[in-house]
């Protein structure tokens, strides 16, 4: 994930991002194509949303295909939650804010004459860290942030 744009106010209770967050996926399998459709990539705060659902292109993996998106999250001016103020400012306090990028959409697949399909969902958390105990505020050059946790998929 690159983070472009990030500013959070405890006392306005409001989030600006822009974030570009890179999905890649993998087809392990000899014998079944798979088709990805009507995906959505955001990022929440606790349970919400902080960036506009972003839809990515549907794509087909052959057998044994990668693909990968790279997709620019924006969120201008995102109210928050009044229930959320205390963990905000607890957070700002910490010098860290805990986000979740996720997708979801629906994967199809096919073997032969077999086919089905899928609704998904990934969760992606990542820690935002800052120096500034008054608000979190980053601007450009990026700052890359390298996975360091494993997705949960439903």
């Amino acid at each position: 994930m690159n983070l472009l744009t990030f500013n959070a106010s405890s006392k306005a209770l409001t989030v600006i991002s822009i974030i570009q967050t890179t999905i890649s996926s993998r087809n392990p399998n000899l014998q079944i194509a798979i088709y990805y459709e009507k995906l959505g990539v955001h990022v929440a705060y606790h349970t919400q949303p902080i960036t506009s659902s972003t839809m990515v292109p549907p794509s087909f993996l052959g057998h044994k295909d990668v693909i990968t998106w790279s997709p620019f999250l924006y969120g201008s001016d995102v109210l928050l939650a009044p229930d959320l103020a205390t963990t905000m400012s607890q957070d700002i306090q910490a010098e860290i804010m805990p986000v979740n990028v996720r997708v979801s959409g629906i994967v199809r697949w096919q073997a032969g004459m077999i086919s089905g399909k899928y609704h998904f969902n990934v969760n992606y958390p990542i820690n935002i860290y800052f120096g500034k105990k008054d608000g979190a505020y980053i601007t450009s050059p990026a700052i890359k942030y390298p996975l360091l946790e494993k997705c949960h998929v439903k």
